[in-house]
């Protein structure tokens, strides 16, 4: 799929995109379909790249692993959260949509002073306990790390190393997960967790934030994964997983039929904290002209280099064993 903002490089990727109304609300799948939205019936299980008119994969369609007892994992997972999501009462509407979230992980930005775990009420504290800790969890957390690193090896390369780093500076600060390269996640609690249009601005901008559906829905009818700069709707069945630049493309997803039910968790790499070790464990602004210069190069340099982080699809197998080594 020809990504509709390739031809604007190199400009910066987080100016490409703006919301097109300041209130979206949530969309149907027959009403994006009459505005000229195309759907890809898409089974959640063969991989599918989407990839740019210069042949870089901008995103990935994951899939799911092979084998029986991932679906017994999923719906454990998935009754967990709405479980935990029955403890909180009715969900009050927000920015992306009617439902409870659970933020968890290591956060920089919004005047904080320097990288912090997130803070949770002692309710919310006591969700993500259970579900940072649960089997299944893990089980899903790590396939989607996983799949970054099969897709997206040097994406998945410099957020390890980032991370290596600021946790060796930060000992305090929590990792989530063993088996997950991601820093931060939320746990989207349901009864029926339908995004609404918007981009993740405080995510780094060209990284893949990985979205794991789960519930029960019919995937054809409700709860399609919306690609709005491209146009196109994809069937999103539960248990399957999504890796997107969601601080770069516009996404969502469509309503749901009053039965259904759907749950989601996602992963990302806040932008803040990168900045914050390449510029040497200190803000951007404290940071005079030169420095900047010499840290990020020529205006532009960064954004090429950021945009280069993409692997091409013909040269997918070398990236692999440029950063791990070996073909995985």
């Amino acid at each position: 799929m020809r990504a509709s903002f390739a031809r604007h490089y190199p400009r910066p990727l987080a100016n490409l995109v703006k919301l097109n109304a300041e209130n979206p609300k949530e969309q149907s799948a027959g009403g994006l379909r009459a505005d000229g939205f195309r759907t890809l019936e898409w089974d959640g299980r063969t991989p599918l790249a989407l990839v740019d008119v210069k042949g870089r994969i901008i995103a990935m369609l994951a899939g799911r692993p092979d084998g029986d007892s991932w679906d017994s994992t999923c719906n454990d997972v998935a009754d967990a959260m709405l479980s935990a999501g029955d403890t909180l009462g009715p969900a009050q509407p927000g920015r992306r949509g009617t439902h409870h979230t659970v933020h968890v992980g290591v956060s920089y930005g919004g005047g904080q002073q320097e990288p912090m775990n997130l803070a949770n009420s002692k309710t919310k504290s006591n969700i993500a306990r259970l579900l940072l800790k649960h089997d299944g969890v893990r089980r899903v957390v790590g396939f989607a790390s996983s799949a970054l690193a099969f897709y997206a090896p040097k994406l998945y390369h410099h957020a390890a190393d980032t991370l290596e780093l600021l946790h060796d500076r930060y000992p305090h600060l929590h990792r989530n997960f063993s088996n997950s390269v991601y820093p931060t996640a939320t746990f989207n609690l349901g009864p029926q967790v339908v995004t609404l249009e918007h981009v993740d601005c405080a995510n780094l901008p060209h990284s893949w934030c990985s979205i794991w559906a789960g519930g029960s829905f019919d995937p054809q009818t409700g709860g399609h994964f919306v690609f709005y700069d491209l146009k196109l709707m994809v069937e999103f069945p539960p248990g399957s997983t999504i890796l997107v630049p969601s601080s770069t493309l516009r996404h969502g997803n469509t309503g749901l039929p009053h039965d259904a039910k759907r749950v989601s968790i996602t992963q990302y790499m806040p932008g803040g904290l990168t900045r914050w070790v390449r510029y040497g464990y200190r803000p951007v602004k404290s940071l005079t002209p030169e420095e900047r210069w010499r840290i990020d190069g020529p205006p532009g340099s960064r954004i090429e280099w950021a945009v280069g982080q993409w692997s091409l699809v013909g040269e997918l197998l070398e990236d692999r064993l440029h950063c791990f080594g070996a073909v995985a």
